[in-house]
């Protein structure tokens, strides 16, 4: 996989590829396929725990290409290794364990943009202040009209995980995360 995502790399110059590389501790590779569409990138990550309200907040963002990954453990204290439902954040309930996914990226000439309608993801047991995993999820774009979707896959490793300060809580509220 690691190959594939080198060799598309250097081939079409994805966005948010660097080139040469393979994915490092705190890295996330991801790589998407849609009917008319594929490409893939390796970003730095890096999450959060707010422990107010249990969401972990994981973003992999360089230039115009980045996900965006919420997960919903069925506690507050930590993330818990197992796996967790996609669900669409518009139209699903919020769902413990469960989570949403959005990617985006700037093609030729518009910003592609995709949230997560199903799918999973999977964390590894990983010690203590990093989070470990996969994902495999269907995402359905946000401005085109359906049936435009994505299979979108990708693997993190040793993405450091921080804790939120005070108040985290009343900011999942306002911006019902």
């Amino acid at each position: 996989m690691r190959i594939l995502l080198a060799a598309l790399c250097g081939v079409f110059a994805l966005p948010g590829c660097r080139e040469g590389e393979a994915a490092r501790p705190g890295d996330i590779a991801i790589q998407w396929q849609g009917e008319d569409r594929a490409g893939g990138a390796i970003l730095s990550a890096r999450a959060t725990l707010c422990r107010e309200t249990g969401l972990v907040e994981l973003f992999a963002i360089r230039g115009d290409t980045g996900l965006a990954l919420a997960l919903f453990p069925p506690d507050s204290v930590h993330p818990v290794a197992i796996d967790y439902r996609v669900f669409h954040a518009a139209t699903d309930p919020e769902t413990r364990p469960g989570a949403n996914i959005a990617i985006r990226w700037l093609d030729e000439i518009t910003l592609e943009a995709y949230e997560g309608t199903g799918g999973w993801v999977r964390l590894d047991s990983s010690p203590s202040g990093v989070l470990s995993g996969a994902l495999d999820a269907a995402l359905r774009s946000v401005e085109r009209p359906p049936p435009d979707t994505l299979r979108v896959t990708a693997r993190f490793h040793a993405v450091p995980l921080d804790t939120a300060g005070p108040g985290c809580g009343s900011l999942h509220r306002r911006n019902r995360l």
